[in-house]
């Protein structure tokens, strides 16, 4: 009967692990995939994100030419995971103590995020029910 369980245990970390699978990638290779010009359609109070390869950034909120809110983003943590999404951990100069949990789609033109006040309860996933969602997609030609 042990036996029998330990197959079935087995089975399913063989096909659950692949899910779980991260692989960590520079913070330089993040700022490459991330920076850049991120128009928001769902759960963002503003319309565009300007994040620098300098590691400034601009929230603009719709037809407003300066920034609402500025400073500077640092990521804090990057990965892949096994089907080629980039997650980042970042954090806002103008709210601290609050992090992102960010997931960009394989081909770089979909973010995805929620808000994050504790570390120490990082989601596995990021849920769009969630009131902390929102996204966003990427001007083209970036």
């Amino acid at each position: 009967m042990k036996m029998k369980t330990l197959f079935f245990i087995g089975i399913l970390i063989l096909f659950a692990a692949p899910t779980t699978l991260a692989e960590e990638i520079s913070l330089d290779e993040a700022m490459k995939i991330f920076c850049g010009t991120w128009f928001f359609v769902e759960g963002a109070p503003v319309e565009r994100g300007e994040y620098n390869p300098d590691g400034t950034f601009g929230l603009y909120y719709p037809k407003i030419i300066a920034p609402t809110y500025s400073g500077t983003f640092k990521i804090e943590k990057a990965w892949k995971d096994n089907e080629s999404n980039t997650w980042l951990i970042t954090s806002l100069s103008t709210m601290r103590g609050v992090w992102d949990l960010k997931k960009i789609s394989d081909n770089g033109n979909v973010l995805e995020g929620t808000t994050l006040l504790n570390l120490d309860k990082i989601p596995t996933k990021i849920s769009p029910g969630d009131y902390r969602y929102y996204k966003g997609i990427k001007k083209k030609n970036e």
